[in-house]
């Protein structure tokens, strides 16, 4: 009799695992944790995405020297930074940073790697070869601890180029 009821459960396990309300049940549980998924997934980016614009608008004004006399008096942009970049004077250079002062009057932190390209006239040079008072054109990327990533550094050589355009002041 024990033979003929282990025969007897194991056919019963057998038709539930194949009939059609297992596949569906299964199929429903899958689909779940797949939304829940994705759920968890767009959150994350949302926080992230979150995260960055909270930090970013708290540390404007100390990182990029901000509009001075609040946001949207100017319309014609003149008060606001570029966010690729800048140019202006070299104030200091303490290796891996620079420091710059903007034709905005504002001080900004530079940090160079090894990958950072940096050009005076059409030669390369390395960052001893910059010296303070430098006219130095920047593009990189400005993070929200208010450093800039430099990916290229131009220095301006005006003192033998004659028709080399004036930095701003």
């Amino acid at each position: 009799m024990d033979n003929a009821e282990t025969k007897t459960d194991a056919a019963r396990k057998k038709g539930f695992f194949s009939s059609e309300a297992f596949g569906w049940a299964l199929k429903s549980i899958v689909c779940i944790i797949a939304v829940l998924l994705i759920f968890q997934l767009g959150m994350y980016v949302g926080f992230r995405k979150a995260s960055y614009s909270f930090g970013w608008g708290d540390n404007y004004s100390r990182v990029f020297g901000g509009p001075r006399s609040g946001l949207l008096r100017d319309f014609s942009g003149r008060d606001f930074l570029n966010g690729h970049g800048l140019a202006g004077s070299v104030v200091s250079v303490d290796d891996p940073n620079i420091v710059i002062i903007g034709s905005d009057g504002v001080e900004k932190t530079v940090e160079t790697t090894d990958r950072t390209a940096i050009v005076r006239g059409r030669q390369p040079i390395d960052l001893s070869g910059l010296f303070p008072d430098d006219t130095v054109t920047i593009v990189g990327r400005p993070e929200n601890d208010g450093i800039i990533f430099a990916d290229m550094i131009r220095v301006l050589d005006f003192n033998h180029n004659d028709n080399a355009p004036l930095p701003p002041r």
